[in-house]
Formats: structure tokens, C-alpha cells, sequence
């Protein structure tokens, strides 16, 4: 997306709109650390795909509200139902295949890597749920 005032990207604009939407999460741009970009479909697409990673601490009562919750687009038939797994667990769902979204494939990947290679993604520290 981009905006019309300035024709720049913003992208992690949009992610914190979808994070709220799809979780009920509001978060700041802040806290969207840039995993990567990438086409989905190089050469059969032109559209730029960018991978965020967000870091929260966040309390047992908060991570059981969000198991199991509707939620979704108001006005359209988009229809989410949150989903909670470890960390461990999730990579283990895509290699078992029972997650087979290659964003979350490419998500996982990049972050991995990154952490294996030792490289600092953000400066901040990890952000609180209020």
C-alpha cells in the first residue's frame, strides 16, 4: 500500500491495521520488525510481499482471551479464528504439514536465520501488551 500524501510505502501501516483486525492486538508500526520482502510468485507477480516478526510479552490470562476468538474485517466475509501455538509447536505444524502458508513458511525461515546468524533485527526491547 501506498501513501497518497507522500507515494512512499506502508506496509507495516497495514500490518498493524490486519494484527488489529485478525487479533484484536493493537500494536505500534515500532513494533513490526522487517523480516524480508519477496515476490510471491517471481515473474508470475509483481506484488512485493514484506514479513514482519513481533515481539510481546504477554500474561496467560491475555493468551487464553485470544485462543479460539472470532474475529475479522467488519462489513466483509472475512472470517478469522485466533489460533495459539509455541513457537516450537508452529515449526513443527509446517513441517508436519498441517500449517501450509508460505508466508508462515518464509517467516519462520527468515527469523531462524537471523537469530542463527546472530544479527540484531531491532534496537528496541520487546514491547508490553497494555
Amino acid at each position: 500500500m501506498l501513501d497518497g500524501a507522500t507515494g512512499t510505502l506502508k506496509a507495516n501501516g497495514v500490518a498493524v491495521k490486519e494484527i488489529k483486525e485478525e487479533t484484536g492486538i493493537d500494536i505500534q508500526k515500532d513494533d513490526l520488525v522487517l523480516l524480508g520482502s519477496g515476490f510471491p510468485s517471481a515473474g508470475g507477480c509483481d506484488e512485493l510481499v514484506s514479513l514482519y516478526e513481533v515481539n510481546l510479552i504477554a500474561d496467560d490470562s491475555f493468551i487464553q482471551e485470544l485462543i479460539g476468538k472470532k474475529t475479522g474485517e467488519l462489513g466483509s466475509y472475512e472470517q478469522v479464528t485466533v489460533g495459539i501455538a509455541e513457537y516450537e509447536d508452529f515449526k513443527t505444524m509446517i513441517l508436519d504439514g498441517r500449517c501450509r502458508d508460505f508466508k508462515a513458511m518464509s517467516a519462520i525461515m527468515l527469523s531462524e536465520t537471523i537469530k542463527f546468524r546472530n544479527q540484531t533485527r531491532s534496537s528496541r526491547d520487546i514491547t508490553p501488551i497494555k
